[in-house]
Parts: structure tokens; sequence; C-alpha cells
């Protein structure tokens, strides 16, 4: 339905678009790039006469790759009272015996050094929403499963201390 870009962010073209349309997929369209500004135009015109909203125009990103997923990764949309969460903290306060306190700390350095934090806070703000929302989810899923902080969180259900699983399964 698309094609990416250097960066892997979508790109569609007026085919995809117009199947977007058809399938009633409104939604997608607000958040696409087209390949080029002549499609957007004619867009734009069209969701005048239809009363929808028009499509944002992109510029393009002058950056690297590496730079470009570093800001993402640095900017996750999620409630700022999850931004500012501590997550070791969080973590460790969860713990109830040495044995969990040691694991969960060779992890959590291993995490930091990755510079995933971010993600560990998304990870929390995103099972609290599925708790608060009555969502189920799965109990684990692959090497996951490995990492007895996921398993703090919530992500998954499996303790991997129980089944003596190594978190570098994990954390290749």
């Amino acid at each position: 339905m698309y094609t990416t870009d250097e960066l892997g962010r979508p790109i569609y073209t007026s085919e995809s678009v117009r199947e977007a349309l058809y399938a009633d997929d409104l939604d997608v369209i607000h958040t696409i790039e087209f390949q080029n500004q002549y499609d957007i135009n004619k867009f734009n015109q069209s969701a005048d006469e239809l009363d929808i909203q028009q499509i944002q125009i992109h510029s393009a990103v002058n950056t690297s790759k590496l730079e470009y997923d570093k800001e993402l990764s640095a900017n996750w949309l999620m409630p700022e009272k999850y931004k500012s969460i501590d997550v070791a903290l969080y973590v460790l306060e969860r713990c109830h015996t040495n044995q969990e306190r040691e694991r969960a700390g060779e992890e959590l350095l291993e995490f930091n050094n990755r510079n995933l934090f971010p993600l560990l806070q998304y990870m929390i703000f995103l099972v609290d929403t599925m708790r608060e929302n009555n969502i189920v989810w799965g109990v684990g899923r692959g090497s996951s499963v490995a990492s007895f902080v996921l398993y703090i969180l919530g992500v998954n259900k499996i303790n991997p201390i129980l089944y003596d699983l190594d978190w570098r399964e994990f954390l290749r």
C-alpha cells in the first residue's frame, strides 16, 4: 500500500490514497506523506469540496537515520507524568527479594546502556492504559519473557527467574 523513504517513514502514492478512501480509512490519510506536492494539492482541493480535513505538507528531513531514530525515541507520545518516572526506582520498588533486585539491577544497567529508559517509561504507560481500559494482552512472546524488568512492568506475565531464563536472550 505504501513505500518508505530512507528513514523508514511511509510514503503513499495517489493509488494507495484512493484505496484508503475507498476503504473509508480517512484517519490514515491525515498522517501520511505523498511522493510529490502535486498529489497533496489535488487531495486538499478534493478535501475542501468534501468538507474533510486537509493533509498537512511535510518537509523533507535533512538528517541521518541514526539522528532521526534518536529524535523519535526521545519524543515518545505519552503523558508527562510517565516521562518523569524514575524507571530504576519504579522497578526496584516492586522487587521482593535480593535475587529479584539483583536480576532487575543487571537488566536495568543494560537497558540504560542502550538508552532504553524512555521505552520502559512508555511500557509503564501502555500497561497502565490497558489495565485502566480492561484490555487483555498475552502472557508473553518470544525472548521478551526472559526479561524480569518487563515482567515487573507487567508487559508479560511469565516470571523468568522461576524458569531460570537468561535475560541476555532478550537484550542481545
